[in-house]
């Protein structure tokens, strides 16, 4: 039960990390309004997490309405 919970807080440090990151990157005019991300592979990559972790962030994101 605790290397669940830690594997949960580690996952959300994740999420948040990489939402952070994209945040910036979508303020800094990266990507500009109304074209698509790159695909999800590749932001992976670029911010060091999982597809899963990905989806997440990108999912926080459209719940926002960003």
């Amino acid at each position: 039960m605790i290397k669940t919970i830690k594997r949960n807080l580690a996952g959300g440090r994740k999420v948040e990390k990489a939402y952070k990151r994209l945040v910036a990157e979508l303020a800094d005019g990266k990507y500009p309004l109304n074209t698509p991300l790159p695909p999800g592979r590749e932001l992976s990559l670029r911010y060091g997490v999982s597809h899963p972790t990905l989806r997440m962030t990108i999912r926080r994101l459209a719940d926002e309405g960003r």
